[in-house]
């Protein structure tokens, strides 16, 4: 038996006449022990997830890794716009530049994750969300998609002149196979503080999940695994 979700399961998924039991976590392990199936039985393994996501060891970096913002406007914003407080602190339209030197971790971390974004033809050095409503687009992404994209350009344009032309966001939408989604959206308008790309269903999610800074989705425990890599 392969159990495939992170946090809970149900019972039956716990026989203890099964040769092998794989469970992704430890809450699932004493989830395991507790319906009598032995250690012996158990491996605890994580998630089976495509290639695509594994770690790169040459980006990695460490949680403690520091930035700092640049932009004259985070600096002088008493009132933290919608993105600098979901990064709690880390937003607010400013690009992030690493304190350590060229060569540590973090900086090639940021740099690959700039020449991927040129790669999808999207902007580097900004804030970036992805919005992703599964193969299907489903979970009322056009909602979503709408209502954060609203927020954005509301910050993104707090304060500034109305001449200002670059987005300080950027968000871009997977809709999947949801076509009435991708038409909706591909003729929003957006407003100038948001840079807005919308997708079909794409090949290539790893690298728009590396690509953003953020991800928004009703995410099932597969998601979850991909996204926390």
């Amino acid at each position: 038996t392969v159990v495939t979700d992170l946090g809970g399961a149900h019972p039956t998924w716990f026989n203890p006449g099964v040769d092998k039991c794989f469970v992704p976590s430890d809450a699932l392990y004493q989830k395991a022990r507790d319906r009598k199936i032995t250690p012996e039985q158990i491996i605890q393994y994580g998630l089976p997830i495509r290639k695509g996501f594994w770690s790169d060891p040459s980006t990695a970096s460490s949680p403690s890794s520091t930035t700092t913002t640049t932009a004259a406007a985070a600096s002088s914003n008493n009132n933290p716009g919608f993105f600098e407080r979901l990064f709690g602190g880390g937003g607010g339209g400013a690009k992030q530049t690493p304190q350590k030197s060229s060569s540590s971790p973090t900086v090639a971390k940021v740099n690959a994750k700039d020449a991927l974004r040129a790669e999808l033809g999207l902007k580097p050095s900004i804030p970036t969300v992805l919005v992703v409503g599964g193969g299907d687009g489903m979970g009322g992404i056009i909602e979503q998609a709408k209502s954060l994209g609203s927020k954005l350009n509301a910050d993104g344009t707090s304060g500034e002149s109305s001449e200002e032309e670059e987005a300080l966001y950027q968000m871009v939408v997977i809709c999947g196979k949801n076509e009435k989604a991708q038409s909706t959206l591909s003729s929003q308008e957006w407003g100038s503080g948001v840079s807005v790309e919308i997708k079909g269903f794409v090949n290539n999610m790893d690298e728009y999940m590396r690509a953003s800074d953020a991800i928004v989705t009703k995410a099932g425990p597969g998601t979850i695994a991909e996204a926390s890599i």
